[in-house]
């Protein structure tokens, strides 16, 4: 039987959905100018700590999984800084941000509520800057 339009036209529309499915499920890529990137998986982060210099630095939030996540920084106080990432689901597949920070050991975590009760935090040692 030879091909309708009706047909083709169905055909060229489950053509265009499948591979914007197939587009969705990639990854987003690092910016390639932060001084770390962390990736957010299901519920853990990929390291279980991260080490920065001392000053100014730039942080790639990369989620590679399928739950939305946030990524924000607590001192050796606990006290919360003012630093939030996030991605996932309206948010999108990276988020990036700058933060100075001083010699000292910090946890990154995600507050969405279970997340950190679940594992996903890390440590973050920031070291004197090189050459000071």
């Amino acid at each position: 039987m030879p091909p309708t339009p009706l047909r083709l036209t169905g055909l060229a529309l489950l053509a265009a959905a499948t591979l914007s499915c197939i587009e969705g499920d990639t990854m987003a890529q690092p910016t390639g100018t932060a001084d770390i990137v962390v990736l957010a998986q299901d519920i853990d982060f990929d390291h279980d700590t991260y080490t920065l210099h001392a000053g100014t630095n730039t942080i790639d939030y990369l989620l590679d999984g399928s739950l939305p996540h946030t990524l924000l920084i607590e001192d050796q106080t606990g006290t919360v800084l003012d630093f939030n990432l996030e991605v996932g689901d309206r948010a999108g597949g990276l988020d990036t941000a700058t933060i100075t920070l001083k010699p000292g050991t910090y946890t990154f975590f995600c507050d969405i509520p279970g997340h950190r009760s679940a594992g996903m935090e890390a440590g973050l040692v920031v070291t004197a800057s090189p050459g000071r």
